[in-house]
């Protein structure tokens, strides 16, 4: 299943949104214990800007997005507690955008 998630970051967090993505990606080992908790497969970041602020798009390849969920907000590893944490501080409000198509092929496609 692919997730997108849109967050509106405050302004003058950018700089730190930044530090901590690098180091998510430097801890990668620990990032990859908590993706194998919650089921995740693949997950990206894009910053982008509108004329309200920084915007964080995150997405992600997830078996369960609500068994992901669980785990990520149970989750007691020491890398989740500090993302939990950033997150408080660096987001302004979830964007809920509305769903205009999503189509999903229900087996591999052939090559």
């Amino acid at each position: 299943m692919l997730a997108v998630d849109f967050y509106r970051i405050h302004a003058d967090q950018v700089v730190r949104l930044r530090e901590w993505m690098g180091e998510i990606t430097a801890r990668r080992n620990e990032a990859l214990q908590t993706y194998a908790q919650e089921g995740v497969r693949h997950e990206m970041g894009y910053l982008l800007e509108d004329r309200h602020g920084p915007i964080l798009v995150w997405v992600m390849e997830v078996h369960d997005r609500d068994e992901a969920t669980r785990a990520f907000l149970n989750s007691k590893l020491p890398i989740d507690l500090q993302h939990k944490q950033m997150m408080r501080e660096l987001f302004a409000e979830w964007i809920k955008p509305e769903v205009v198509y999503d189509c999903l092929v229900s087996k591999v496609w052939p090559r």
